[in-house]
């Protein structure tokens, strides 16, 4: 039932692709690109931050805004975690092709997708990829979204630190991250759907714990980000491009890392 409704709806947003050039262009644009991604959240952020004038609600909505920050770093490895130890769950553009995956120790043929590919953009060169027998090993493993967590997260914080600025946020994560990714068959609904929550609640344990275990460090860091704007400012806004970009650095330091020590 529940992979029935999957795929309708992803077939049904499927159904916009390849039908103007201009719209897939604008697609891929949001997936390929930092500034479009993530870049309008992260914008979101800075307003946040300094909406206001200098007080106690201020304060403590950059308290919020920094333990989201912190959360945002505890979603991004926890999410690839996840994934990586889940059921194999092949992309939509993947499962176009002829695909096996394991079930229960033997290899079971997966019915084949009905997919329209994006005349341009990534999702465009993953399935030409697919098609040619190249498929990465984060192309089987879909499952839950690592971007929809973050994103959510992300947006989320912001909502709570200010309504005006966390709405602009949430709005962009949908039409910009989520449904891109969903259009374009680099996740099925679900990923998107399980991913989202997942971050919402890790933000929600970040926050928690954070307000509860270390006001008195976040008072301080504040104090000494009122002293050090510039600075400040400066570690902040390497911060917001690293999670802008998905956490695309840091990945790939990851793996630098495991290929360093033979991993």
């Amino acid at each position: 039932m529940i992979r029935a409704v999957d795929l309708a709806l992803f077939q049904s947003a499927n159904a916009l692709v390849d039908r103007s050039f201009t719209l897939d262009a604008l697609m891929a644009l949001a997936l390929d690109r930092v500034v479009l991604k993530g870049g309008p959240i992260a914008a979101c952020f800075l307003f946040a931050w300094w909406h206001g004038t200098p007080g106690q609600r201020q304060s403590s909505n950059r308290k919020t805004l920094l333990l989201t920050l912190c959360a945002l770093f505890v979603v991004a490895p926890v999410m690839k975690l996840v994934s990586t130890t889940m059921p194999l769950s092949p992309r939509p553009l993947v499962t176009a092709e002829n695909v096996y995956v394991l079930d229960h120790g033997a290899m079971v043929a997966r019915g084949m997708t009905d997919y329209r590919v994006p005349a341009t953009g990534l999702a465009a060169d993953l399935s030409q990829k697919a098609a040619e027998g190249t498929i990465a090993g984060n192309d089987l493993a879909s499952f839950p979204s690592d971007h929809a967590a973050l994103f959510a997260a992300f947006a989320g914080g912001i909502l709570l630190a200010m309504r005006a600025a966390g709405l602009a946020a949430s709005i962009w994560a949908i039409i910009g991250v989520f449904l891109p990714r969903v259009v374009t068959g680099l996740h099925w609904p679900s990923d998107m759907i399980a991913g989202a929550l997942a971050g919402l609640v890790v933000l929600a344990l970040v926050l928690t714990a954070g307000r509860r275990l270390f006001d008195r460090p976040l008072t301080w860091l504040l104090t000494l980000a009122e002293r050090h704007p510039a600075w400040s400012q400066a570690i902040i806004l390497l911060a917001l491009f690293e999670a802008a970009g998905a956490m695309s650095t840091l990945s790939r330091i990851a793996e630098l890392a495991k290929g360093a020590i033979g991993l």
